[in-house]
Protein backbone atom coordinates (compact mmCIF):
# COMPACT_ATOMS: atom_id res chain seq x y z
CA UNK A 1 0.00 0.00 0.00
CA UNK A 2 2.27 2.73 1.03
CA UNK A 3 4.67 1.93 -2.71
CA UNK A 4 1.04 2.42 -4.39
CA UNK A 5 0.97 6.17 -2.63
CA UNK A 6 4.22 7.13 -3.14
CA UNK A 7 3.58 5.98 -6.42
CA UNK A 8 0.47 8.32 -7.24
CA UNK A 9 1.96 11.50 -5.06
CA UNK A 10 4.82 10.90 -7.56
CA UNK A 11 2.92 10.87 -10.82
CA UNK A 12 0.95 13.75 -9.40
CA UNK A 13 3.63 15.84 -8.81
CA UNK A 14 4.92 14.69 -12.34
CA UNK A 15 1.84 15.62 -13.98
CA UNK A 16 2.45 19.26 -12.40
CA UNK A 17 5.66 19.70 -13.91
CA UNK A 18 5.79 18.36 -17.18
CA UNK A 19 2.47 18.43 -19.68
CA UNK A 20 0.47 15.98 -20.74
CA UNK A 21 2.50 14.21 -23.89
CA UNK A 22 4.95 13.35 -21.46
CA UNK A 23 3.09 12.24 -18.09
CA UNK A 24 2.87 8.63 -18.96
CA UNK A 25 6.07 8.27 -19.83
CA UNK A 26 7.73 9.50 -16.91
CA UNK A 27 5.24 7.13 -14.71
CA UNK A 28 5.97 4.40 -16.27
CA UNK A 29 9.18 5.15 -15.02
CA UNK A 30 8.54 5.84 -11.80
CA UNK A 31 6.55 2.09 -11.97
CA UNK A 32 9.60 0.64 -13.36
CA UNK A 33 11.77 2.05 -10.64
CA UNK A 34 9.17 0.55 -7.97
CA UNK A 35 9.72 -2.68 -9.12
CA UNK A 36 13.40 -2.44 -9.20
CA UNK A 37 13.45 -1.80 -5.52
CA UNK A 38 10.99 -4.64 -4.51
CA UNK A 39 13.23 -7.43 -6.29
CA UNK A 40 16.49 -5.60 -4.85
CA UNK A 41 14.71 -6.22 -1.77
CA UNK A 42 13.77 -9.72 -2.37
CA UNK A 43 16.71 -10.91 -3.16
CA UNK A 44 18.59 -9.01 0.20
CA UNK A 45 15.74 -11.37 1.61
CA UNK A 46 16.71 -14.55 -0.02
CA UNK A 47 20.44 -14.13 1.03
CA UNK A 48 19.45 -13.95 4.22
CA UNK A 49 18.48 -17.38 4.76
CA UNK A 50 14.66 -16.99 4.41
CA UNK A 51 14.18 -18.64 0.75
CA UNK A 52 13.49 -22.15 2.79
CA UNK A 53 9.74 -20.62 3.82
CA UNK A 54 8.66 -19.45 0.23
CA UNK A 55 6.73 -22.35 -1.43
CA UNK A 56 4.33 -22.68 -4.24
CA UNK A 57 1.49 -24.63 -5.31
CA UNK A 58 1.65 -27.53 -8.12
CA UNK A 59 -2.13 -29.03 -8.78
CA UNK A 60 -2.80 -32.70 -7.72
CA UNK A 61 0.74 -32.09 -5.37
CA UNK A 62 1.03 -31.29 -2.23
CA UNK A 63 3.09 -27.89 -1.04
CA UNK A 64 6.60 -28.09 -3.16
CA UNK A 65 9.28 -26.45 -0.81
CA UNK A 66 11.87 -24.85 -3.20
CA UNK A 67 14.97 -26.20 -1.23
CA UNK A 68 16.85 -28.41 -1.14
CA UNK A 69 17.44 -27.97 -4.81
CA UNK A 70 18.60 -31.79 -6.27
CA UNK A 71 21.36 -31.66 -8.69
CA UNK A 72 20.93 -35.54 -8.97
CA UNK A 73 18.69 -38.24 -9.18
CA UNK A 74 20.31 -41.55 -7.69
CA UNK A 75 19.08 -45.04 -9.33
CA UNK A 76 20.14 -48.20 -7.44
CA UNK A 77 19.75 -51.64 -8.91
CA UNK A 78 20.88 -54.44 -7.39
CA UNK A 79 21.23 -58.04 -9.22
CA UNK A 80 22.40 -61.29 -9.02
CA UNK A 81 23.15 -64.12 -11.28
CA UNK A 82 22.50 -64.09 -15.01
CA UNK A 83 19.60 -66.40 -16.18
CA UNK A 84 18.60 -64.49 -19.49
CA UNK A 85 14.98 -64.17 -18.49
CA UNK A 86 16.40 -61.89 -15.28
CA UNK A 87 18.72 -59.98 -17.36
CA UNK A 88 16.02 -59.17 -20.05
CA UNK A 89 13.70 -57.60 -16.89
CA UNK A 90 16.32 -55.30 -15.99
CA UNK A 91 16.99 -54.12 -19.28
CA UNK A 92 13.42 -53.13 -20.00
CA UNK A 93 13.74 -51.70 -16.48
CA UNK A 94 16.87 -49.61 -17.47
CA UNK A 95 15.45 -48.75 -20.73
CA UNK A 96 12.39 -46.68 -18.96
CA UNK A 97 14.19 -45.29 -16.63
CA UNK A 98 16.94 -43.48 -19.00
CA UNK A 99 13.59 -42.77 -21.29
CA UNK A 100 11.84 -40.69 -18.50
CA UNK A 101 15.33 -39.67 -16.61
CA UNK A 102 14.26 -36.42 -15.17
CA UNK A 103 14.16 -33.30 -17.25
CA UNK A 104 15.61 -30.79 -14.61
CA UNK A 105 18.36 -33.42 -12.60
CA UNK A 106 21.18 -35.58 -13.31
CA UNK A 107 20.92 -39.11 -13.40
CA UNK A 108 23.23 -41.51 -11.52
CA UNK A 109 22.51 -45.53 -12.12
CA UNK A 110 24.32 -47.72 -9.77
CA UNK A 111 24.19 -51.06 -10.41
CA UNK A 112 25.35 -53.40 -7.16
CA UNK A 113 26.15 -56.65 -8.81
CA UNK A 114 27.64 -59.95 -8.28
CA UNK A 115 30.60 -61.13 -10.49
CA UNK A 116 28.14 -63.26 -13.26
CA UNK A 117 25.14 -60.04 -12.91
CA UNK A 118 28.40 -57.64 -13.86
CA UNK A 119 29.40 -59.32 -16.68
CA UNK A 120 25.71 -59.82 -18.40
CA UNK A 121 25.37 -56.20 -17.80
CA UNK A 122 28.45 -55.49 -19.35
CA UNK A 123 27.64 -56.39 -22.33
CA UNK A 124 23.82 -55.47 -22.96
CA UNK A 125 25.39 -52.36 -21.96
CA UNK A 126 28.04 -52.60 -25.04
CA UNK A 127 24.84 -53.62 -27.32
CA UNK A 128 22.90 -50.92 -26.11
CA UNK A 129 25.68 -48.38 -27.68
CA UNK A 130 24.60 -45.65 -25.40
CA UNK A 131 27.93 -44.39 -25.79
CA UNK A 132 26.73 -43.13 -29.42
CA UNK A 133 24.28 -40.96 -28.16
CA UNK A 134 24.38 -37.37 -26.27
CA UNK A 135 22.08 -36.60 -23.83
CA UNK A 136 19.97 -33.63 -21.86
CA UNK A 137 21.49 -34.05 -18.72
CA UNK A 138 24.33 -35.35 -17.06
CA UNK A 139 24.00 -39.55 -17.20
CA UNK A 140 25.91 -41.97 -15.35
CA UNK A 141 26.20 -45.62 -14.84
CA UNK A 142 28.28 -46.93 -12.71
CA UNK A 143 28.44 -51.16 -11.87
CA UNK A 144 30.19 -52.33 -8.89
CA UNK A 145 31.21 -55.97 -8.41
CA UNK A 146 30.49 -57.21 -5.36
CA UNK A 147 31.35 -60.89 -5.96
CA UNK A 148 33.90 -60.70 -2.87
CA UNK A 149 31.92 -59.67 -0.11
CA UNK A 150 28.59 -62.06 -0.87
CA UNK A 151 29.86 -64.60 2.11
CA UNK A 152 30.71 -61.52 4.32
CA UNK A 153 27.38 -60.24 3.55
CA UNK A 154 25.36 -63.93 4.09
CA UNK A 155 26.88 -64.12 7.26
CA UNK A 156 26.38 -61.11 8.68
CA UNK A 157 22.42 -61.73 7.84
CA UNK A 158 23.34 -65.65 9.52
CA UNK A 159 24.58 -64.17 12.38
CA UNK A 160 21.93 -61.77 12.90
CA UNK A 161 19.02 -64.10 11.73
CA UNK A 162 19.47 -67.14 12.54
CA UNK A 163 17.51 -69.74 11.09
CA UNK A 164 15.54 -66.46 9.32
CA UNK A 165 17.23 -65.78 6.32
CA UNK A 166 15.54 -66.79 3.27
CA UNK A 167 17.93 -68.54 1.37
CA UNK A 168 15.00 -69.57 -1.48
CA UNK A 169 15.75 -65.57 -2.89
CA UNK A 170 19.74 -65.83 -1.63
CA UNK A 171 21.80 -62.77 -1.32
CA UNK A 172 20.63 -60.89 -4.31
CA UNK A 173 17.48 -59.89 -2.20
CA UNK A 174 19.22 -57.98 0.53
CA UNK A 175 21.66 -56.50 -1.51
CA UNK A 176 20.03 -52.99 -1.24
CA UNK A 177 20.30 -53.44 2.24
CA UNK A 178 24.23 -53.01 1.81
CA UNK A 179 24.29 -50.75 -0.96
CA UNK A 180 25.30 -47.97 0.51
CA UNK A 181 29.01 -49.51 1.86
CA UNK A 182 29.61 -49.55 -1.64
CA UNK A 183 27.98 -46.22 -3.36
CA UNK A 184 29.18 -44.17 -0.56
CA UNK A 185 32.85 -44.99 -0.88
CA UNK A 186 32.72 -43.26 -4.42
CA UNK A 187 30.21 -40.44 -4.42
CA UNK A 188 32.33 -37.64 -3.06
CA UNK A 189 31.08 -36.40 0.55
CA UNK A 190 29.59 -32.97 -1.32
CA UNK A 191 27.52 -35.01 -3.25
CA UNK A 192 26.30 -36.67 -0.59
CA UNK A 193 22.68 -34.92 0.01
CA UNK A 194 21.37 -36.14 -3.02
CA UNK A 195 21.97 -39.42 -1.80
CA UNK A 196 19.59 -38.98 1.07
CA UNK A 197 16.68 -39.54 -1.49
CA UNK A 198 18.02 -42.50 -3.92
CA UNK A 199 15.92 -44.45 -4.97
CA UNK A 200 15.74 -48.24 -5.36
CA UNK A 201 14.16 -50.02 -7.88
CA UNK A 202 13.64 -54.49 -8.30
CA UNK A 203 14.70 -55.52 -12.03
CA UNK A 204 10.67 -56.25 -12.26
CA UNK A 205 10.07 -52.36 -12.35
CA UNK A 206 8.97 -50.30 -15.03
CA UNK A 207 8.86 -46.76 -15.35
CA UNK A 208 6.06 -44.99 -17.10
CA UNK A 209 6.08 -41.17 -16.03
CA UNK A 210 8.57 -38.61 -16.10
CA UNK A 211 11.04 -38.79 -13.09
CA UNK A 212 11.00 -35.23 -12.16
CA UNK A 213 7.66 -36.22 -10.24
CA UNK A 214 9.05 -38.74 -8.08
CA UNK A 215 11.84 -35.40 -7.34
CA UNK A 216 8.91 -33.40 -6.39
CA UNK A 217 7.22 -36.33 -4.52
CA UNK A 218 10.33 -37.14 -2.29
CA UNK A 219 10.50 -33.35 -1.19
CA UNK A 220 7.65 -33.03 -0.56
CA UNK A 221 8.00 -36.27 1.71
CA UNK A 222 10.72 -34.45 3.69
CA UNK A 223 9.58 -31.44 4.20
CA UNK A 224 6.04 -32.90 5.45
CA UNK A 225 8.62 -33.90 8.33
CA UNK A 226 9.58 -30.54 9.22
CA UNK A 227 12.80 -30.19 10.67
CA UNK A 228 14.86 -32.20 13.83
CA UNK A 229 15.91 -30.85 17.18
CA UNK A 230 19.41 -29.40 15.39
CA UNK A 231 17.08 -27.38 12.75
CA UNK A 232 18.78 -30.25 9.99
CA UNK A 233 16.07 -31.31 7.36
CA UNK A 234 14.51 -34.27 9.21
CA UNK A 235 15.13 -37.10 6.01
CA UNK A 236 13.73 -40.49 7.17
CA UNK A 237 15.59 -43.60 6.51
CA UNK A 238 13.82 -44.47 3.71
CA UNK A 239 10.37 -44.26 2.30
CA UNK A 240 8.19 -46.57 0.44
CA UNK A 241 4.50 -47.82 0.47
CA UNK A 242 4.90 -51.01 2.00
CA UNK A 243 6.94 -52.75 -0.80
CA UNK A 244 10.94 -53.14 -1.19
CA UNK A 245 11.03 -53.57 -4.60
CA UNK A 246 10.59 -50.15 -5.11
CA UNK A 247 11.62 -47.26 -2.40
CA UNK A 248 13.53 -44.13 -1.19
CA UNK A 249 16.62 -44.52 0.27
CA UNK A 250 18.56 -42.83 2.44
CA UNK A 251 22.41 -43.81 1.71
CA UNK A 252 23.76 -41.51 4.06
CA UNK A 253 22.49 -43.02 7.24
CA UNK A 254 21.34 -46.19 6.42
CA UNK A 255 23.31 -48.03 8.14
CA UNK A 256 21.35 -47.04 11.26
CA UNK A 257 18.86 -49.19 9.95
CA UNK A 258 21.32 -52.45 11.26
CA UNK A 259 21.07 -51.10 14.76
CA UNK A 260 17.58 -50.15 14.62
CA UNK A 261 16.80 -54.11 13.56
CA UNK A 262 18.80 -55.42 16.07
CA UNK A 263 17.23 -53.75 19.06
CA UNK A 264 13.53 -55.14 17.21
CA UNK A 265 14.81 -58.87 17.51
CA UNK A 266 16.19 -58.49 20.72
CA UNK A 267 13.03 -57.30 21.85
CA UNK A 268 10.73 -60.00 19.76
CA UNK A 269 13.14 -62.77 21.08
CA UNK A 270 12.30 -61.65 24.93
CA UNK A 271 8.91 -61.50 24.25
CA UNK A 272 8.40 -64.77 22.42
CA UNK A 273 10.90 -66.50 24.25
CA UNK A 274 13.47 -66.79 21.44
CA UNK A 275 14.19 -66.30 18.19
CA UNK A 276 10.99 -67.84 16.17
CA UNK A 277 12.31 -70.08 13.04
CA UNK A 278 10.22 -68.17 10.77
CA UNK A 279 11.93 -66.82 6.85
CA UNK A 280 11.85 -63.24 6.59
CA UNK A 281 12.81 -61.72 3.47
CA UNK A 282 14.29 -58.07 3.12
CA UNK A 283 11.00 -56.40 3.32
CA UNK A 284 10.42 -58.11 6.25
CA UNK A 285 13.09 -56.98 8.11
CA UNK A 286 11.93 -53.23 7.09
CA UNK A 287 8.66 -53.92 7.65
CA UNK A 288 9.64 -54.87 11.57
CA UNK A 289 11.65 -51.93 12.06
CA UNK A 290 8.62 -49.85 11.02
CA UNK A 291 6.56 -51.31 13.48
CA UNK A 292 8.54 -49.71 16.24
CA UNK A 293 10.17 -47.17 14.54
CA UNK A 294 7.72 -45.48 12.47
CA UNK A 295 9.63 -42.13 13.05
CA UNK A 296 12.29 -43.78 10.80
CA UNK A 297 9.94 -44.00 7.21
CA UNK A 298 8.15 -41.96 5.16
CA UNK A 299 5.13 -43.20 2.85
CA UNK A 300 5.85 -43.16 -0.88
CA UNK A 301 3.29 -41.10 -2.94
CA UNK A 302 0.42 -43.35 -3.77
CA UNK A 303 1.84 -42.91 -7.75
CA UNK A 304 4.85 -44.60 -7.30
CA UNK A 305 3.43 -46.95 -5.17
CA UNK A 306 1.60 -49.23 -7.83
CA UNK A 307 2.16 -53.10 -7.30
CA UNK A 308 0.72 -55.76 -8.72
CA UNK A 309 0.69 -57.50 -5.47
CA UNK A 310 -1.18 -54.96 -3.72
CA UNK A 311 -4.69 -55.72 -4.83
CA UNK A 312 -4.15 -56.46 -8.03
CA UNK A 313 -3.45 -59.96 -8.39
CA UNK A 314 -6.63 -61.53 -8.96
CA UNK A 315 -7.88 -58.75 -11.06
CA UNK A 316 -5.05 -56.71 -12.57
CA UNK A 317 -7.73 -54.50 -15.09
CA UNK A 318 -8.51 -52.83 -12.02
CA UNK A 319 -6.00 -50.77 -12.26
CA UNK A 320 -7.63 -48.92 -15.04
CA UNK A 321 -11.29 -49.29 -13.76
CA UNK A 322 -9.82 -46.61 -10.36
CA UNK A 323 -8.09 -44.48 -12.87
CA UNK A 324 -5.34 -44.12 -10.85
CA UNK A 325 -2.36 -42.09 -11.27
CA UNK A 326 0.98 -44.31 -12.20
CA UNK A 327 4.71 -43.64 -12.12
CA UNK A 328 5.49 -47.32 -11.85
CA UNK A 329 4.31 -50.80 -13.05
CA UNK A 330 5.81 -53.06 -10.80
CA UNK A 331 5.08 -56.99 -11.34
CA UNK A 332 5.23 -58.56 -8.67
CA UNK A 333 4.92 -62.08 -6.64
CA UNK A 334 3.60 -64.23 -9.75
CA UNK A 335 5.83 -66.89 -11.19
CA UNK A 336 5.65 -65.99 -15.20
CA UNK A 337 7.96 -68.12 -16.82
CA UNK A 338 11.21 -67.05 -18.27
CA UNK A 339 10.82 -63.21 -17.76
CA UNK A 340 8.04 -61.37 -16.59
CA UNK A 341 7.89 -59.57 -20.17
CA UNK A 342 8.15 -62.64 -22.48
CA UNK A 343 6.61 -62.34 -26.00
CA UNK A 344 3.16 -63.10 -24.68
CA UNK A 345 3.13 -59.51 -23.11
CA UNK A 346 1.59 -58.17 -20.12
CA UNK A 347 -1.46 -60.07 -20.44
CA UNK A 348 -0.13 -63.04 -19.02
CA UNK A 349 -1.36 -61.32 -16.01
CA UNK A 350 -4.66 -61.58 -16.48
CA UNK A 351 -4.63 -65.04 -17.70
CA UNK A 352 -3.57 -65.94 -14.00
CA UNK A 353 -5.84 -63.77 -12.06
CA UNK A 354 -8.74 -65.46 -11.28
CA UNK A 355 -11.04 -62.33 -11.39
CA UNK A 356 -9.82 -61.13 -15.14
CA UNK A 357 -11.16 -62.68 -18.07
CA UNK A 358 -8.73 -61.90 -21.03
CA UNK A 359 -11.88 -62.70 -23.53
CA UNK A 360 -14.24 -59.49 -22.28
CA UNK A 361 -13.67 -56.00 -21.61
CA UNK A 362 -11.11 -57.16 -19.36
CA UNK A 363 -8.14 -57.55 -22.13
CA UNK A 364 -8.67 -53.90 -23.21
CA UNK A 365 -8.50 -52.57 -19.61
CA UNK A 366 -5.10 -54.55 -19.07
CA UNK A 367 -3.56 -53.39 -22.23
CA UNK A 368 -4.54 -49.86 -21.30
CA UNK A 369 -2.93 -50.10 -18.00
CA UNK A 370 -0.44 -52.95 -16.76
CA UNK A 371 -0.23 -53.46 -20.46
CA UNK A 372 1.87 -49.64 -20.87
CA UNK A 373 5.04 -51.63 -19.59
CA UNK A 374 5.21 -53.82 -22.94
CA UNK A 375 6.05 -50.87 -24.92
CA UNK A 376 9.10 -50.76 -23.08
CA UNK A 377 9.95 -54.34 -23.76
CA UNK A 378 9.25 -53.79 -27.72
CA UNK A 379 11.22 -50.22 -27.61
CA UNK A 380 14.80 -51.02 -29.55
CA UNK A 381 17.64 -49.26 -27.83
CA UNK A 382 18.04 -46.71 -31.19
CA UNK A 383 15.26 -45.34 -30.50
CA UNK A 384 16.06 -44.79 -26.87
CA UNK A 385 19.35 -43.07 -27.46
CA UNK A 386 17.23 -40.59 -29.90
CA UNK A 387 14.01 -39.95 -28.03
CA UNK A 388 15.61 -39.89 -24.29
CA UNK A 389 18.99 -38.74 -25.87
CA UNK A 390 19.55 -36.29 -28.87
CA UNK A 391 16.42 -35.51 -29.64
CA UNK A 392 15.50 -34.43 -25.66
CA UNK A 393 18.57 -31.97 -25.37
CA UNK A 394 18.07 -28.83 -24.95
CA UNK A 395 18.15 -25.67 -27.81
CA UNK A 396 21.61 -24.36 -28.19
CA UNK A 397 23.06 -27.06 -26.11
CA UNK A 398 25.54 -29.89 -27.34
CA UNK A 399 24.31 -32.92 -25.00
CA UNK A 400 26.43 -34.45 -22.39
CA UNK A 401 28.18 -37.84 -23.21
CA UNK A 402 27.62 -41.13 -20.51
CA UNK A 403 30.00 -41.97 -17.93
CA UNK A 404 29.63 -45.94 -17.21
CA UNK A 405 32.13 -46.72 -14.54
CA UNK A 406 33.18 -50.26 -13.53
CA UNK A 407 34.48 -50.93 -9.92
CA UNK A 408 35.61 -54.02 -8.54
CA UNK A 409 35.16 -54.31 -4.87
CA UNK A 410 38.13 -56.03 -2.67
CA UNK A 411 37.84 -58.67 -0.11
CA UNK A 412 38.71 -55.47 2.86
CA UNK A 413 35.83 -53.25 1.06
CA UNK A 414 37.96 -51.00 -0.96
CA UNK A 415 37.07 -49.98 -4.49
CA UNK A 416 39.37 -50.64 -7.54
CA UNK A 417 38.72 -49.12 -10.81
CA UNK A 418 37.82 -52.16 -13.29
CA UNK A 419 37.94 -52.63 -17.17
CA UNK A 420 35.39 -51.50 -19.57
CA UNK A 421 34.56 -48.09 -18.51
CA UNK A 422 33.86 -44.87 -20.68
CA UNK A 423 33.58 -41.58 -20.61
Amino acid sequence: PSYSYHFAMECETLSSRYTKKYQSIACFAVLALIFATLNFNYAIWINAGHRDTSCFEIPGNEVLKTEPKQHTLHLIQCLSGNETGFIDEWEVNLKSAIVNAPLDADMHIHIIADAKASIAVNERLLAAKLSEAVWRNKLSITISNIESQKEAWMHHLGSLLPNQFDTRIGIGGYLRLFSYEVILKYIPRSEWEDLKTAVYMDTDVVVISGLNSLLSSLTNVVYARGRNEKGEVNYPLWIWGKNSGFMGMNIVDFHEFWGLLRNVLMNEAEVLGGSKDKVRSDQSFLGLVQEQYSEKVGDMPSPWSVHIGHGYRKSPQLLFDEKREAGILHFTGIDTGASYFSEEGTIKFCHRGRGCDASTEDAEKMDKSWGRADHYVKLPWHWVRFQAGVSAVRLGELGHNISITNYIVSEVGSIVPAANTTS
